[in-house]
């Protein structure tokens, strides 16, 4: 799976004594649903890994990240931007 196609370059940048976060999603939830959490994949992570601890909050602090800073105070002028050229225009048509 992708997670264990990965593993090379987070121990890679591990063993470089960098600070790495992993963000990802299961399904397609709608909001806030425990059973697309990824808390589970927490403790087989650390055993893969050899490291702790992994948090489960980083979800939350993604979230507040790109739809509270980076959206309202970056995203919205590039998108703009994008949208005026002729790519954007064909975006919006379709």
């Amino acid at each position: 799976n992708r997670v264990k196609a990965s593993l090379p370059t987070i121990r890679y940048f591990l063993k470089q004594n960098k600070k790495i976060i992993l963000m990802s999603h299961l399904g397609r939830p709608k909001g806030l649903d425990k059973k697309y959490s990824l808390e589970k994949l927490i403790k087989p992570l650390e055993k893969l890994l050899l490291r702790t601890p992994l948090v489960p909050w980083s979800y939350f602090a993604s979230n507040i990240y790109h739809n509270e800073y980076w959206l309202r105070f970056i995203g919205k002028k590039r998108i703009n931007e994008a949208l005026k050229t002729p790519w954007g225009k064909l975006f919006q048509e379709y």
